[in-house]
């Protein structure tokens, strides 16, 4: 006769404990830009400052441009350029 428990009873007692889910950091909110008369010096100013790997512009109705960036350190850089104006 066989006393071992079984794999499935010796899982039975055992108890993990959970675990935590990495919590994801909400993507800031797209910045749209108006009055860009020269998109190609807009985008080399703002490579100046940050990685092109950063973000991703897109050119929408009405000459607006959206920027999407890929984390909030880099959301503030860009909005700290653009308030200072120093992509003009």
């Amino acid at each position: 006769m066989n006393t071992l428990p079984t794999p499935h009873k010796q899982q039975r007692g055992i108890s993990e404990p959970p675990q935590q889910k990495e919590k994801k950091t909400p993507v800031p909110p797209p910045i749209m830009v108006d009055g860009i008369k020269v998109y190609d010096e807009f985008y080399d100013k703002i490579t100046e400052h940050i990685p092109a790997s950063k973000f991703n512009t897109k050119l929408m109705k009405g000459g607006r441009i959206k920027i999407n960036v890929t984390d909030g350190e880099v959301y503030r850089m860009m909005t700290n350029i653009l308030l200072e104006g120093r992509y003009a």
